[in-house]
């Protein structure tokens, strides 16, 4: 996870460590922020993030905390979530008047922080499928403090959207097979998974269109998306093959892989650069420059060297077209 920061940084969360990384001399320093076998978090405003602490324990996120960038070490607050899924604040709570007030915990539980204190929330069960599955639901939180997110399957390509006020299921979608990412800007969903990109409005939740980019069976994947700040670009991870697994558990054979710059008013790639091996993150630096971490575990950041590229590109299949 990548979030830049206004002063040529880079916020990065590796495994169980925070990583701040600077960009023009590539120095990084790592940041103990607490315990956790992983860690997420969220930027947000005058300086301030929140860490997710996540854990073998139930539920999964025990511990969320508030942090400045200008002592990134030191907890100003803590939410901590009891197993009965009890809230307990400590420490500066007026930290939180400047982070984002909607964190996911494990399906069907968010924490939602309003000027009343901490609420927990509890969705209802996703129609059709058992309220307590053997495999969590993935649970994305969207901004606006509305809607969250449900994809039932790590590869099924449906996606539930609730209504967070009323506790009803506000969409119910299916874009074919594939994990899905999301990156939201303004009124606008992106939502990629495999080789394609969609365009949903938040405001109907409908698809908007998108874009694909594999063609035959040989073809890369997409990794990774990113936005630029003023919206008009989309920055795409893909592979230049599809990744090999190695017999090793959780290995994968590295293949070069590139950073495309999508136009995203044409739906067009503009520019594009090569990586020796395909990006797991992407991110913005500003609207012209994207930093990219390559795949594997030694946190290697390169700023990618685009240049004018043409690149075909396909319309989305739809949920029940053959892949190839």
């Amino acid at each position: 996870m990548i979030i830049p920061l206004p002063d040529r940084r880079l916020l990065i969360a590796h495994r169980s460590e925070l990583v701040i990384h600077d960009i023009e001399s590539g120095d990084q320093r790592v940041v103990d922020v607490g315990g956790g076998s992983m860690i997420r978090f969220a930027l947000g405003e005058d300086g301030y993030f929140a860490v997710k602490h996540y854990s073998f324990a139930e539920p999964p996120v025990r511990l969320i905390t508030a942090h400045h960038i200008d002592a990134p070490g030191v907890v100003t607050s803590t939410m901590e979530i009891g197993e009965d899924f009890s809230v307990t604040a400590s420490g500066d709570t007026g930290a939180w008047d400047h982070l984002p007030s909607l964190y996911t915990l494990v399906f069907p539980y968010l924490l939602r922080l309003t000027a009343d204190g901490a609420q927990i929330l509890r969705l209802p069960g996703i129609p059709g499928l058992p309220e307590e599955p053997d495999d969590p639901y993935r649970l994305v939180a969207c901004p606006g403090n509305q809607h969250a997110i449900v994809t039932p399957s790590r590869t099924g390509g449906r996606f539930v959207v609730y209504d967070l006020d009323t506790a009803t299921v506000a969409a119910d979608l299916n874009l074919g097979r594939g994990a899905p990412t999301f990156r939201f800007h303004d009124d606008t969903v992106l939502l990629s998974h495999t080789d394609t990109v969609f365009r949903i409005d938040r405001s109907s939740w409908e698809p908007q269109g998108g874009f694909r980019f594999r063609n035959t069976i040989k073809g890369g994947l997409i990794s990774d998306i990113a936005i630029s700040p003023d919206g008009a670009r989309i920055a795409v991870a893909y592979s230049d093959s599809k990744p090999i697994p190695l017999m090793l558990p959780y290995r994968i054979a590295p293949v070069a892989g590139s950073v495309l710059v999508v136009d995203a008013a044409t739906d067009t790639v503009t520019h594009g650069g090569g990586l020796g091996r395909w990006a797991d993150e992407v991110a913005f630096i500003d609207d012209d420059t994207v930093a990219a971490r390559e795949q594997g575990g030694d946190l290697n950041i390169e700023i990618a060297d685009l240049e004018p590229i043409e690149w075909d590109l396909y319309p989305p299949r739809g949920p029940g077209e053959e892949w190839m």
